[in-house]
């Protein structure tokens, strides 16, 4: 009996290239959502290495010391109301120019004056009510690759490539130089205060911990250890929450663990989906977050849902926007602007950069009526990588350092 080699070689080809794309498929959609290990039980301790536990005076494993919030359906809130917007052609929008400078780490300060730092010459200005900028220090930042500011806008914590990072005083122009491995940095919102990771080359030598404003003071609060990719510093208005602890709890759930100062015990937040990323109301009654999860192809939407510490969680609505969290501001703790992209590839929660140069449209969203007003239809094509409101105006920066100023009627 003569085999055909031809034939067999044919077949086993096409069962060895059923089986790489089987692969690649794992590794592309679900490697990176799967949990790995079940998470390790840990203890608060000082000593402890392998983990960071929940916040409180228990002794029981991470995923066990807090209540978990009552399970309630999650339900889309509001509609889109259609009105007239603006439409802006390339021209016109570089009519709305707020500056003339290549801005990045553009803020808004108390009296609602533009802040930002010159990427050419390095220097952080203020934008006065008139246009006229005018020079927030002396000194200049060349290549800062990252700026936290106080809620007042006084101080700034600012990053270099090199891992260099000071703490600087823009009334008393003065900086202090911070180690350079403390990370993720969140102020208080007194201000007084700074919450970071500490992150030694040794997992035993990683934490969450406190400081003085002027980096003084430092005081560890919790062991991250090998979890500090799922700690996210971020200090709540109310000062009661000053961090974020993630835990997958399945393929499209993330229970969210609130850290405190004094080992106080939270009730956590069970999530639908991964990469949570949150963002509090002014007056820290709400969280908004974000997440994806396979029914939304692996994309970003936006939830909000109660703040408060004992009902964290509770009343959590889907806004029906596919967006980040950081992509938004709050107008007023009833009030949001969003930056939306027109339209996002199947996957983008895992790989953000496929929307680099997607054009955003902006939106309204009314949390007492759920109603979504589009403020912004940008004909322009523009990509927002930061959003800001104030006194009626909203400012947003492109992906190429511009910064606009749209007057809102």
């Amino acid at each position: 009996m003569n085999l055909d080699w031809k034939k067999i070689s044919l077949i086993a080809l096409i069962i060895g290239s059923a089986i790489l794309m089987g692969i690649f498929i794992y590794y592309i959609f679900f490697k990176t959502i799967l949990p790995t290990t079940p998470p390790k039980e840990n203890i608060i301790s000082t000593t402890t290495t392998t983990g960071l536990p929940i916040s409180g005076t228990s002794t029981k494993p991470i995923n066990t010391s807090a209540t978990p919030i009552t399970t309630i359906s999650t339900t889309t809130l509001g509609t889109t109301t259609i009105v007239t917007t603006t439409q802006l052609t390339k021209a016109d929008l570089y009519k709305n120019l707020a500056t003339n400078d290549f801005s990045s780490f553009t803020t808004i300060d108390k009296n609602g004056n533009l802040l930002y730092l010159n990427t050419i010459d390095g220097k952080f200005y203020r934008l006065d009510s008139n246009g006229k900028k005018i020079a927030l220090a002396k000194e200049t930042f060349l290549g800062a690759q990252n700026v936290t500011w106080s809620n007042g806008r006084e101080k700034a914590i600012i990053e270099f490539p090199d891992g260099a990072k000071m703490i600087y005083d823009f009334v008393n122009n003065q900086e202090r130089v911070i180690p350079k491995h403390w990370e993720d940095f969140s102020f208080s919102s007194s201000d007084d205060q700074i919450v970071f990771k500490s992150l030694g080359n040794d997992v035993t030598n990683r934490y969450l911990a406190v400081a003085k404003a002027d980096g003084s003071q430092a005081k560890i609060i919790e062991n991250v250890g090998e979890n500090d990719n799922t700690v996210q510093s971020n200090w709540a208005p109310n000062n009661q929450i000053i961090a974020t602890y993630t835990e997958g709890a399945g393929l499209d759930k993330t229970n969210i663990y609130f850290v405190g100062q004094n080992k106080e015990n939270f009730k956590l937040m069970s999530v639908e989906g991964r990469g949570f990323e949150g963002q509090w109301s002014p007056d820290g009654n709400y969280i908004l977050y974000s997440v994806y999860n396979s029914a939304s192809n692996y994309n970003p939407e936006l939830y909000i849902g109660s703040a408060n510490v004992n009902s964290v969680g509770d009343n959590r609505v889907n806004l029906n926007l596919n967006t980040w969290t950081d992509k938004c501001t709050f107008g007023t703790n009833n009030t949001l602007f969003c930056a939306v992209p027109r339209s996002l590839s199947m996957g983008a929660g895992f790989d953000r950069t496929t929307s680099n140069e997607t054009p955003d449209d902006i939106y309204k969203i009314d949390l007492t009526t759920g109603n979504k007003t589009p403020v912004l239809s940008n004909y322009a094509d523009v990509t927002i990588s930061r959003l800001l409101f104030t006194n009626n105006q909203l400012f947003f920066t492109d992906n190429n350092f511009n910064t606009y100023k749209l007057d809102l009627k």
